[in-house]
């Protein structure tokens, strides 16, 4: 699946209508990132994640909820890890 700009979409619909993450997506974007932009973006995903599980909580309708966002994160913090592993060797 790609974006009007021709890249990777970094979300998917499933057969419900929710978004999903597009994993692979997600990790290439990921292996290109500094450790720096990592740890903002897991950053950034925890702010999103509070953001939505409070606009949920309000009653509002959110496209992206908590879970993506922590999955989201998940991926960065792996690739973090990754790095992290192959800095010992």
């Amino acid at each position: 699946m790609t974006n009007a700009n021709s890249s990777p979409a970094l979300t998917i619909t499933d057969a419900e209508g929710h978004l999903q993450l597009n994993w692979e997506t997600i990790q290439q974007k990921a292996e290109g990132m500094s450790l720096a932009a990592l740890g903002y973006a897991i950053s950034d995903c925890h702010s999103a994640g509070l953001a939505a599980f409070a606009l949920a909580q309000g009653g509002c309708a959110v496209s992206k909820t908590q879970g993506y966002y922590a999955d989201e994160a998940s991926v960065y913090h792996a690739e973090v890890l990754v790095r992290v592993e192959a800095e010992k060797k």
